[in-house]
């Protein structure tokens, strides 16, 4: 969903997330050749068009609170999903560009779900651990998201993406 997003980089994610399900796919196992090749894909679509928002917004848990980046990137994920996605033209547009990959939200979240349950990571935040986010924000990245994000929203942001983590 880059705004820079190009034929060659929606191919790479295309590829990624491809692998990434297949990756994800046995409850039992998963396949770490498959899920490094999503890796590998991602990074091609990201050279390419550079991150956005979940990017953004990451560094400011790393830096504060040590999360490491992927999870940081994870934390506000499905909230990004929502915002970025808001319009049903968008989705259509989105899900179209998925290629039969993916049919709906729900599905995207329950990889997000996936990952993090496979992992093991919790986050050791709580409603009064961004107040100060608004110094951390990466502009470059957040000016690549295809849908704007002013900085009055940004508290609100990291509080909808903390009901997603907390049991």
């Amino acid at each position: 969903w880059s705004k820079n997003a190009s034929s060659q980089s929606i191919s790479y994610s295309t590829k990624a997330l491809t692998f990434l399900k297949s990756g994800i796919s046995d409850v039992n196992k998963l396949d770490k050749e498959k899920l490094l090749l999503a890796s590998y894909y991602s990074g091609c679509a990201i050279n390419l068009t550079k991150t956005t928002a979940p990017h953004a917004f990451s560094y400011f848990l790393t830096i504060k609170f040590s999360v490491p980046h992927g999870f940081a990137v994870i934390f506000t994920l499905k909230e990004f999903i929502k915002i970025n996605l808001a319009s049903e033209e968008s989705k259509v547009n989105f899900f179209k560009k998925l290629d039969g990959i993916y049919f709906e939200l729900n599905d995207l979240y329950l990889v997000i779900d996936k990952i993090l349950k496979e992992s093991g990571y919790k986050y050791l935040l709580d409603i009064s651990s961004f107040n100060d986010c608004e110094k951390y924000i990466n502009e470059d990245r957040l000016n690549n998201n295809p849908v704007k994000i002013f900085k009055r929203n940004f508290n609100s942001i990291y509080l909808n993406s903390l009901k997603y983590h907390t049991s």
